[in-house]
């Protein structure tokens, strides 16, 4: 496949991933607030903890970017991995949400297991 291509199609499931990602937050929030819908909780905790790892194993970095670098023929410099998100909000998505993540995987695990 050529390297556009790849890359397209490298975007639009990255877009998919973040997008329920974002979910997920939502989800685990709701829950952790309101203790509604522990199986859902439970489902959407394995998106962002699998995000989690998978950048743990590959330096702190988005294996996404990194795939998307490789396509590029770059190694230091951002290249477009995701549509619809400037480059500006992408480069600090990660540790931004970091917080809130934290909070809403916390509060759903305290919920589900104490409460």
């Amino acid at each position: 496949m050529r390297p556009e291509i790849e890359l397209f199609w490298l975007r639009l499931v990255h877009t998919i991933i973040f997008a329920a990602s974002l979910a997920c937050l939502a989800i685990l929030s709701f829950y952790a607030v309101t203790g509604a819908g522990r199986i859902l909780a439970f489902a959407a905790m394995v998106l962002p903890i699998t995000v989690f790892i998978t950048q743990l194993f590959n330096g702190m970095e988005c294996i996404m970017q990194t795939r998307a670098q490789m396509l590029a023929g770059v190694t230091d410099e951002w290249v477009r991995d995701v549509f619809f998100v400037p480059k500006a909000c992408a480069l600090w998505i990660v540790r931004v949400l970091f917080i809130p993540y934290a909070l809403a995987i916390g509060g759903s695990l305290i919920r589900l297991l104490f409460l």
